[in-house]
């Protein structure tokens, strides 16, 4: 659990207790900087989570941040747990849709984000605390006693885990499907083999359908989504001398380095290479040549609060829940046709 976690626990046990009343003025971040022995961007970090949680409102400029007046109800009602990170603007974005629901019910939610080496005592404490329930994402299966647990996008390998994750297969397929009609027959595909593998096996099957059977050929998996993995990927295209015309990888992040890395080489496939990724970033939003799925992340973080809550409700039942909320294709206009024979 970083700084800006622990200092936000410690603030929320003061407002829980009374420390902070309803309706008062909180500290400053300069005040709670030297008081935690933090530095400011830390001590604004802490204080936006506990706004996200509704512990906190934001006044204006000048006006300071105060304790909500209406938390009074919110205290007394068992929270909802988020445990993932949101150092990501997808996972942000869920974490606002679960936000958003859960406050309109009247219920808070805590955001964590420990380590994998404080997972488990994390995992003890919250056992025996009255919660709610557990949503959640990059952790794998998480064992929390009776306590209900939703988990988001990352599949556990366990098939009684409840999932509320986006149509990722469907999207591969469509993927291929707009490429195809666009003329492009040579598809390369990228992709972090440890996460939503439904993507690259949507991607697969699809040009199988089409009779682009070398697909072994143009595929490329990585360990992770970074600048040295978009290398990888472009020396093993160049090795295996795949001229392709388009490319669809497994996120957003994967094609902004890619993108760069063209940019630097001056490579010829920059003006003319159609991209399609996923997750719909801003960062991503006005690169040349490029499409994205909207996974509506907002919506999915509201879905895995309703589902979360229908299990708090019948704690007996046995009917696993699996939920894909459907993608959307955006930015198609940016897709080139496919000049080549």
């Amino acid at each position: 659990m970083g700084k800006a976690e622990l200092v936000a626990e410690e603030l929320r046990c003061g407002i829980i207790n009374g420390k902070y009343p309803c309706g008062s003025k909180f500290p400053s971040e300069y005040e709670l900087a030297l008081l935690f022995d933090i530095n400011s961007k830390t001590a604004n970090k802490a204080v936006s989570l506990l706004a996200a949680e509704g512990l906190l409102e934001r006044g204006g400029r000048g006006q300071g941040t105060r304790v909500r007046k209406k938390i009074c109800g919110l205290l007394n009602t068992s929270p909802v747990v988020f445990i993932g990170s949101i150092n990501n603007e997808y996972y942000a974005r869920v974490l606002n849709g679960i936000q958003e629901r859960a406050l309109s019910e009247n219920i808070p939610t805590i955001y964590l984000s420990p380590r994998p080496e404080e997972l488990h005592k994390l995992i003890e404490q919250l056992t025996d605390a009255p919660v709610s329930g557990l949503i959640t994402h990059g952790y794998g299966k998480i064992q929390c006693g009776n306590v209900p647990v939703i988990y988001i996008d990352k599949l556990p390998d366990n098939d009684s885990c409840h999932i509320v994750t986006g149509s990722n297969y469907q999207a591969g397929c469509e993927a291929v499907n707009v490429l195809y009609e666009l003329g492009h027959r040579r598809i390369a595909g990228f992709f972090c083999e440890r996460l939503m593998p439904g993507r690259m096996n949507g991607v697969i099957d699809t040009l199988n359908s089409k009779g682009i059977k070398d697909d072994e050929k143009f595929i490329c998996c990585s360990r992770n989504f970074n600048s040295y993995d978009a290398g990888i990927f472009l020396k093993n295209m160049q090795q295996r001398r795949c001229d392709f015309t388009a490319v669809i990888a497994g996120s957003d992040g994967m094609l902004i380095h890619l993108m760069r890395l063209l940019e630097a080489q001056d490579h010829p496939w920059k003006n003319s290479l159609a991209m399609i990724g996923f997750g719909n970033l801003h960062e991503a939003e006005h690169l040349c040549n490029m499409a994205s799925f909207d996974q509506h992340p907002e919506r999915l973080g509201i879905r895995a609060f309703e589902k979360l809550m229908e299990l708090k409700e019948s704690p007996e039942s046995n009917s696993i829940i699996y939920e894909e909320i459907p993608m959307e294709l955006v930015r198609i206009g940016n897709l080139p046709k496919c000049v080549q024979a």
